[in-house]
């Protein structure tokens, strides 16, 4: 289990430092004062946000957009997968 976290922790660095990725109709706009955007490209898109503490995942919450161009913003610690 501790092997699949630290996949996951390594494939969210990945996302936070990739400027061409893409999740399930969230694109990676950038950094804002340190943190990452995500802008939704699609009414409907889905995504979870991960709350991590080291290697653990500690939380998740679901974000569905509401309109295309919604934004979520990371802060450090916190990952990004699909739904």
């Amino acid at each position: 289990m501790k092997k699949i976290m630290k996949v996951f922790a390594v494939a969210s660095l990945f996302a936070l430092s990739s400027n061409a990725f893409a999740i399930d109709g969230w694109v990676y706009s950038g950094m804002q004062n340190g943190k990452g955007v995500w802008t939704a490209v699609r009414a409907g898109a889905c995504a979870w946000i991960n709350n991590s503490n080291g290697d653990e995942i500690t939380s998740r919450s679901r974000i569905i957009s509401k309109k295309k161009g919604d934004k979520i913003i990371l802060r450090p610690g916190q990952g990004i997968s699909d739904c």
